[in-house]
C-alpha cells in the first residue's frame, strides 16, 4: 500500500487477537538512500509483521508541525502497529529525520523503539533528491536545492535525534555498504532489533530509481555546496556511529 493511499489519522481495525503497542522499530531517514529496498530486506524476516494495511511510510507526524500533538494521537499511532503476539512491527518514513519536530514526538510515542537510519553519499543523495523533486513537482522551484542540502547534512539531523534517543538505541547504516554486503549488514540490523538469523528470508535486489535528469551545477554553486557538505561531514565523524566514509567518494575527496 502506498503512503498516499492512507490517512495516518485513521488506522485500520485491529484484527482479533492482535497486540496493539508502540512500534518496535522506526526508520527515520534518509530520502533517496534506498530505504524502501532496505525496509523490504529487513521485513523479510519471519518474525516481522508487515501488516497488510500498513504502508512502509506512515508519515504520521508530518502534520504536527502546526497541530497539537497529545495522548490521543499516541494511541492512534499505536493502533497502526497491531501485530501477532511475539512478532515485531515498525515503519520507515524517511523524512522523520529531516523534520525537526518529529524526534521529540517520536520519543513520546515510542520511547523504546529501535531507530534505524540509512545514509548515502551526501553529494549523491543531494543530486538524486533534487532530480526526484524536479520530476515530482514539474517545475524548477528555488526551494528545492535548499531542502535537498538540509537533507544531505546528516550531522545536524543526527544530533537532533541523539538529543532524545540514546546512541545505543540508534543504528546508522550506509546504503553503499548494504548494497555491497547485504547479508552481513542485514544480520547486523536484525541483531540490533533482537531478531535471530532467518536463513530462509530472501534478499531483494537493491534499487534506488530516480526519474528525471540530475541538475547541471555551475562551478560556483558546486563550490558552495561542497563547502556546506564538508562542514557537516566534519561534524558527522565526531558522532558515536560506525561509518566508513571511504565508501562515499564525495566525503573522501572533500575531507582529503
Amino acid at each position: 500500500m502506498a503512503a498516499g493511499d492512507i490517512d495516518p489519522s485513521c488506522p485500520p481495525a485491529v484484527p482479533p487477537g492482535a497486540v496493539v503497542a508502540a512500534p518496535d522499530f522506526v526508520g527515520v531517514g534518509v530520502q533517496k538512500a534506498g530505504t524502501t529496498w532496505w525496509f523490504d530486506t529487513l521485513a523479510a524476516h519471519r518474525m516481522v509483521d508487515c501488516g497488510a494495511q500498513r504502508p512502509k511510510e506512515l508519515h504520521f507526524f508530518d502534520r504536527f508541525w502546526g497541530e497539537p500533538f497529545g495522548a490521543d494521537d499516541i494511541v492512534t499511532y499505536h493502533r497502526w502497529f497491531a501485530r501477532a503476539a511475539g512478532q515485531l512491527a515498525g515503519e520507515w518514513t524517511p523524512r522523520y529525520l529531516h523534520d525537526w519536530w518529529v524526534p521529540q514526538m517520536l520519543a513520546e510515542a515510542a520511547p523504546t523503539a529501535r531507530i534505524l537510519v540509512l545514509l548515502r553519499d551526501p553529494l549523491e543523495r543531494y543530486l538524486s533528491g533534487v532530480a526526484h523533486e524536479l520530476s515530482s513537482r514539474g517545475r524548477r522551484d528555488p526551494a528545492i536545492p535548499g531542502d535537498a542540502l538540509r537533507r544531505s547534512c546528516y550531522a545536524a539531523q543526527l544530533e537532533r535525534l541523539l538529543a532524545v534517543f540514546p546512541a545505543d538505541q540508534v543504528l546508522v547504516q550506509q546504503f553503499e555498504q548494504c548494497v555491497e554486503q547485504p547479508v552481513a549488514e542485514r544480520a547486523r540490523a536484525w541483531e540490533f532489533l533482537g531478531l535471530e538469523p532467518d536463513a530462509a528470508a530472501p534478499v531483494p535486489v537493491a534499487t534506488n530509481v530516480t526519474t528525471g535528469p540530475r541538475p547541471d551545477l555551475s562551478d560556483a554553486v558546486r563550490s558552495e555546496l561542497e563547502r556546506e557538505l564538508t562542514a557537516d561531514l566534519t561534524r558527522l565523524v565526531r558522532l558515536p556511529f560506525e561509518l566508513d566514509l571511504s565508501r562515499w567518494p564525495s566525503a573522501s575527496r572533500l575531507l582529503g
